[in-house]
């Protein structure tokens, strides 16, 4: 997802979500291309790419067995638990040949909420005023290597400076996956897309026989909260 996420926001429109919720189009009919560059990543992986599990990926990219990861902001505190003199940086998926075109798959990680039937809701606003606070969200910021939506504070760390110009910019799109049904899973599919190619199945039948699998998922998880 992590390859996926960046790919789809940079070359689908947003506006593709609202009618895949109403039936009016398919991935199959819309995601090829999509699909293809998906496809395309991972013959510039190892050999044994999809043997290698998460964790293990981290620890290789951590101790400077590989030299770059496709993954996000939030595994740099695992990257530096693993190797206190690791020096990496981050830079945005070129998704496209044209780069003015390309930009940051981002969105909101962690975000605070008050229950409507809440008995305490002076107490509730103090804890949520305390929490998004300048030094509060400053130390966050700090530790978890994000953006923060509070004015005033800033990133400054060397490990995310290759997109902190762009994100100041708003040269900023969200993940797709935000407007999927909760219950859609496409590790699944991409999973076994990847064990596809893997095994040296033609392209484009990988292609369509996985974006028929995402629009079976997609439609056994597209039903609607009564």
């Amino acid at each position: 997802m992590a390859t996926w996420n960046p790919i789809v926001s940079n070359t689908i429109p947003s506006s593709w979500i609202k009618k895949r919720l109403e039936n009016k189009t398919t991935f199959a009919a819309t995601h090829q291309t999509a699909m293809k560059k998906w496809l395309q990543i991972a013959q510039y992986s190892q050999s044994d790419y999809m043997g290698t599990s998460y964790d293990q990926a981290n620890i290789d990219f951590a101790k400077g067995k590989v030299a770059m990861i496709i993954n996000g902001n939030y595994e740099i505190p695992a990257f530096i638990s693993l190797n206190k003199k690791i020096d990496a940086d981050m830079f945005m998926l070129p998704v496209s040949n044209n780069a003015k075109a390309n930009k940051v798959t981002s969105g909101i990680d962690v975000a605070f909420a008050i229950s409507k039937v809440s008995k305490h809701f002076s107490a509730d606003n103090k804890l949520v005023a305390f929490l998004m606070g300048k030094k509060n969200a400053a130390i966050y910021n700090k530790e978890q290597f994000s953006f923060s939506a509070i004015k005033g504070v800033k990133q400054k760390s060397r490990f995310v400076a290759g997109i902190a110009d762009q994100i100041n910019r708003g040269n900023v799109i969200n993940y797709p996956d935000h407007y999927y049904p909760s219950a859609l899973d496409l590790t699944q599919m991409l999973t076994q897309a990847g064990l596809n190619a893997a095994n040296h199945m033609n392209e484009q039948k990988n292609i369509r026989i996985s974006l028929r699998r995402a629009d079976t998922a997609f439609n056994a998880a597209n039903v609607g909260e009564k």
